[in-house]
């Protein structure tokens, strides 16, 4: 999301959470857990953004609204965000709240959506795809919006100040959020290590006792007479000393 590439310096530099509409990424198998579990797919396990929906929403402070016909037509914004957005806004007011549309692509937002009755930000006029290059639309942005970060941080602050509360969340990177995968195996790896040393090692004693030719012992059988011995073992007669010697 181009967006967000452009707010990773204002957000190293003045500690915010950076929030948005995508999944969580995959989680993580390590090695070598993957191979004893190659079945699995982490992908399927991935998380929907809006799990934490409520919780994300009532914690920010910069609504940033990207506007354009799909998103207009999409209930979820309209019906869910949007409202909840304006009823922070109504209880702690724009000095702590803000919300910003952004047009993004040409749309109907200023007739049919709830954002028509807030300022919108980025080139006057045109909306983000129109600008070429677009960078130039995204660094516009930028600037407009680093001032309006600057205010509400500072009008935190205050009031954290106000309130006896700590400033330490101010001074320090917030945890991500989704940037950082699951690690669905809490186990160390060596134990991995272990159980696939194991498989292997008996797959390959097992391999080997399966190619190893077979030899059928011969048991003898009880109480069996001379007769039916020699039967099955007949032995050739040796020569004797005589005759060999007339052969000569």
């Amino acid at each position: 999301m181009q967006l967000v590439e452009w707010l990773k310096p204002l957000q190293e530099k003045y500690h915010f959470r950076i929030w948005y509409d995508h999944p969580e990424p995959p989680p993580v198998v390590p090695f070598p857990w993957n191979i004893l579990f190659f079945w699995y797919n982490p992908a399927k396990q991935r998380l929907p953004y809006h799990r934490d929906l409520t919780l994300e929403l009532e914690q920010a402070h910069i609504y940033l609204f990207l506007t354009s016909q799909k998103s207009i037509n999409t209930p979820w914004i309209e019906q869910e965000e949007i409202p909840r957005a304006v009823d922070r806004l109504q209880r702690y007011g724009d000095a702590f709240i803000r919300i910003i549309p952004i047009p993004i692509s040409a749309s109907q937002w200023k007739s049919s959506s709830r954002l028509a009755t807030f300022p919108s930000m980025g080139p006057p006029g045109r909306t983000i795809n129109q600008v070429h290059p677009r960078e130039e639309a995204w660094l516009q942005l930028i600037e407009e919006l680093r001032p309006v970060i600057l205010e509400i941080r500072q009008n935190l602050m205050e009031e954290h100040k106000r309130l006896g509360l700590s400033l330490q969340s101010f001074q320090q990177a917030p945890p991500p959020w989704a940037d950082a995968p699951r690690n669905i195996i809490p186990l160390p790896n060596w134990i991995g290590w272990v159980i696939t040393a194991v498989i292997f090692w008996s797959l390959f004693n097992w391999f080997s006792d399966q190619c190893t030719p077979k030899h059928k012992p011969y048991w003898p059988k009880k109480n069996a007479p001379l007769e039916e011995y020699q039967r099955e073992f007949p032995v050739t007669p040796t020569p004797r000393e005589d005759t060999i010697s007339n052969w000569r």
